[in-house]
């Protein structure tokens, strides 16, 4: 049967509910930060966000008592200004960041970000006008340039021996790579998107001479459970997640909700999280 937009709003309405964000990786970021530490930090919270959420909140917790050790708020405030004032953020960072690790993720990675930050915050002043810098009519065109200007396009040449981390891709991975981008669909979402969820952070950065971002251009983040439960709806037949089921199920819902695609994308997620745990428990005779 197909779902229509009532159907949405319905699962809207009842699952886009703030108090439900406490297994989301935006309870990570403070909401007393300013814009221009906001989007930082939920940027690095953002590429950390795989795996269990314990070691996630672990992680992010001791990479924030580490950059504390520069002078900045325990909450990662002051880090665009420590950035963007830097004269070479590798050698400020790299003694208080060395030994940090999160699963793939080594402090080489979070180095290699930081200076790449700490050029983009001085030529463009933040993240969001890097953005509106590279518009172009096509919002992949435009996502895929400010990718690049992060790093994301890098791809190592042979998986190196001993492994030295995945470097500042990690956090802007292209679609150009054909993956899903999934983690930085979801801080797409929580910068544009403005609701009791979704922050909408760059509301207040934007640069009023180039075009303001839109949520009308926002592409779906698609992780396992969204993936399955696509196809399940029949809207998706591919066999594996790709940037291409990204652009079609983004698709999908453009023609259910234009002017917000990803308007349902918490609720769906946090609806599949509801059947999970009211399914009774098997017995040892069901297994």
């Amino acid at each position: 049967m197909t779902k229509d937009r009532l159907y949405f709003e319905a699962l809207y309405a009842r699952f886009n509910d703030s108090t439900k964000l406490d297994s989301d990786p935006l309870v990570m970021v403070s909401s007393d930060l300013r814009p221009e530490d906001f989007e930082l930090v939920s940027f690095i919270v953002a590429g950390l966000s795989y795996g269990r959420v314990e070691q996630i909140q672990k992680s992010v917790a001791d990479l924030f008592l580490r950059l504390s050790r520069l002078g900045l708020g325990s909450n990662g405030a002051g880090l665009a200004k420590f950035l963007r004032n830097s004269e070479n953020s590798r050698v400020a960072m790299s003694p208080i960041l060395r030994g940090w690790v999160h699963r793939m993720n080594t402090h080489r990675d979070l180095l290699d970000l930081f200076e790449k930050l700490s050029l983009l915050l001085k030529k463009h002043h933040s993240l969001c006008r890097c953005y509106q810098s590279f518009f172009r009519n096509d919002a992949k065109a435009q996502l895929s340039l400010f990718c690049a200007e992060l790093g994301g396009s890098e791809t190592p040449a042979k998986k190196p021996k001993v492994w030295r981390g995945t470097g500042a891709s990690w956090f802007a991975c292209s679609p150009e790579s054909g993956s899903t981008c999934k983690r930085l669909m979801m801080w797409f979402r929580w910068m544009l998107r403005k609701d009791e969820i979704d922050p909408g952070t760059w509301h207040e950065l934007f640069d009023p001479q180039l075009p303001a971002p839109s949520a009308a251009r926002l592409f779906w983040p698609i992780d396992t459970h969204i993936f399955q439960w696509a196809k399940r709806e029949g809207i998706l037949k591919r066999q594996s997640p790709s940037w291409k089921a990204v652009e079609e199920l983004t698709s999908y819902f453009q023609k259910i909700c234009p002017e917000d695609p990803v308007r349902y994308d918490f609720a769906i997620c946090h609806e599949g999280m509801e059947k999970i745990r009211s399914r009774p428990l098997l017995t040892l005779d069901e297994l």
